[in-house]
């Protein structure tokens, strides 16, 4: 198999939260897409449906939220590369057309491999009673009935106070 994160899959059993850390390609040019990251979501993809056997509908099992409409195609390339008519099934679309959805293992890869880019992820939030509330991030995780994956570069994630303090407290997979 190409999947190379044992790890995670071991803790889906224990934990309904996991990250998976992309360090992003210094190649990749493409602006609102990250190919590395892609390709690690088609492989978890894939492992999960391998995880779930028969079970696996692309309707109900999994589903893929990520911030850019360019990052859709690139996962969806990513996604075709494996081969399988199943998974190209899977609802793969940003978190404002993934209201009202849910799926038993909900894959939210970050995208963003510059500093700059982070703001576009942080532009949703507010502040109630005292508390910082980023909206996408929760119409995202609110999706998974199950596992929540994470997928993205940590070290750039984590220059935020708010994703940082999610990853320290929530997490406790985190794929190297």
């Amino acid at each position: 198999t190409l999947f190379p994160y044992t790890t995670l899959f071991r803790s889906l059993d224990n934990s309904r939260v996991s990250f998976v850390n992309v360090i992003p390609d210094p190649s990749d040019f493409c602006g609102n897409a990250n190919n590395a990251e892609a390709t690690v979501i088609a492989e978890v993809m894939s492992e999960i449906m391998k995880r779930t056997g028969d079970r696996f509908d692309p309707g109900k099992t999994a589903g893929v939220i990520v911030p850019y409409r360019t990052q859709i195609s690139a996962v969806r390339r990513a996604l075709s590369q494996i081969g399988d008519q199943r998974l190209m099934s899977v609802s793969v679309d940003t978190v404002e057309r993934y209201q009202g959805s849910q799926r038993d293992y909900i894959i939210y890869g970050f995208t963003v491999k510059r500093p700059r880019q982070l703001s576009f992820l942080t532009s949703s939030r507010f502040e109630e009673n005292g508390m910082i509330i980023d909206r996408k991030l929760n119409v995202a995780i609110t999706r998974a009935r199950s596992h929540m994956i994470f997928v993205g570069n940590r070290t750039l994630l984590e220059s935020d106070h708010l994703f940082k303090s999610l990853f320290d407290r929530f997490v406790e997979n985190i794929e190297k």
